[in-house]
């Protein structure tokens, strides 16, 4: 991958490796007992536990050191591949193309999932970090205002080209949807620091930054969604394949939606005394709903896609967008588990979301990096790299 070919959307893989790591953290914080608060590895009573109880939390701790670990990696790497990228100037008319410039944005999509990784992932293996996460609200919370300034320059720097630069709207793909994704991905940092910071100074700023950009980020979501849809229905047949994983990328965006909205409630309900719950539930049963409608009527659009094309052996970038919908799912069908129904079949659902979207992420991966030239070239032939 040399820096001219470089595609920002390549950062999808970050994202998802980092997503995947938070997942079982999911699971054991909403799914299995233990004292109030956020939940520690040493909560788990290893060594006490049955059989197949050990093999199932030793499993899933694995996964979360495997994929934190690549999320990392890959930020690294890529990153450095992004530096370049930008000193080359290859950024520029990228930036000048509105119907292909949402993928700027994906490398603080991915930086926005590292703050989970540390809430979630890193805490979870680290007491200390644990015992001082009162004490890390503070600086946390100033990273990710620095991080807030510069999505915001970034998304009206972007907004601002499509007003100024000729495009045609019918060309416009579902690739637009990082424009919410990004923002909300953000966002849900934000409502986590309101959530569980007990200094209200901090926790109200949060609150009151991140309801802000969820306003932003619905309104988008709405306009993009409805423009995209307008601009298919003007078109006979399904996008090229390139484009049809595209199509995926509003499930990751209602779960972001309904966690917000959750998380904001519970601030409501421990900074001020209101008594919010209700708003927190509602916010989760409708978007979760909506959200397992639109991913059966996006799978049920994709059938052909994913028996004839997925499986063939090529790679594009565009495939990245395949796994975070089930990752997004796997954490959301656990989350509302614990808040509204403790309803085994969501577990399984959860369960096998995270399967699938490991499956698909093993797959995608190696494509990359046979593609990428970081294993034997001799292992390519066959492979058709995009």
């Amino acid at each position: 991958m040399s820096n001219r070919s470089f595609n920002p959307m390549t950062f999808l893989s970050a994202l998802g490796a980092g997503g995947i790591a938070v997942a079982p953290f999911g699971f054991f914080q909403y799914a299995v007992k233990h004292p109030n608060g956020l939940v520690l590895r040493e909560h788990l009573n290893h060594g006490n536990l049955p059989v197949s109880t050990e093999i199932l939390y030793s499993s899933l701790e694995a996964v979360m050191v495997i994929f934190a670990i690549l999320h990392f990696a890959l930020m690294g790497w890529l990153g450095i591949k992004l530096f370049n990228w930008i000193r080359e100037g290859g950024h520029r008319e990228m930036i000048k193309n509105p119907v292909a410039n949402s993928v700027v944005l994906t490398p603080i999509l991915a930086l926005s999932m590292t703050f989970n990784l540390f809430i979630g992932t890193i805490r979870f293996f680290s007491p200390v970090i644990h015992e001082n996460l009162q004490s890390l609200m503070l600086p946390a919370f100033v990273a990710w205002v620095g991080v807030l300034f510069l999505l915001t320059w970034l998304v009206n720097k972007l907004l601002k080209s499509a007003f100024l630069n000729e495009f045609d709207i019918n060309q416009i793909h579902f690739g637009w949807m990082l424009y919410p994704f990004t923002i909300a991905m953000h966002a849900v940092v934000g409502t986590g620091i309101a959530a569980m910071a007990k200094d209200s100074q901090v926790a109200g700023a949060a609150a009151i930054l991140t309801a802000g950009e969820l306003a932003v980020a619905g309104f988008l979501f709405l306009l993009k969604l409805f423009a995209v849809f307008q601009s298919h229905y003007t078109r006979a047949g399904l996008p090229s394949k390139q484009f049809l994983p595209g199509i995926l990328g509003v499930v990751p965006v209602l779960t972001l939606f309904g966690i917000s909205g959750y998380r904001l409630a519970h601030y409501l309900h421990a900074q001020h005394g209101v008594h919010s719950e209700w708003m927190g539930m509602v916010a989760l049963t409708v978007t979760f709903g909506f959200q397992v409608w639109y991913l059966i009527f996006a799978l049920n659009l994709m059938s052909q896609y994913l028996k004839r094309d997925f499986f063939k052996s090529e790679y594009y970038v565009q495939q990245w967008a395949l796994v975070c919908p089930f990752v997004a799912l796997s954490v959301f069908s656990v989350f509302v588990y614990f808040a509204i129904a403790q309803i085994a079949i969501l577990l399984f659902v959860s369960a096998g979301a995270l399967f699938v979207g490991i499956s698909i992420y093993a797959v995608v991966f190696v494509r990359m990096l046979r593609c990428a030239g970081i294993v034997s070239v001799s292992t390519r032939a066959g492979l058709e790299c995009a």
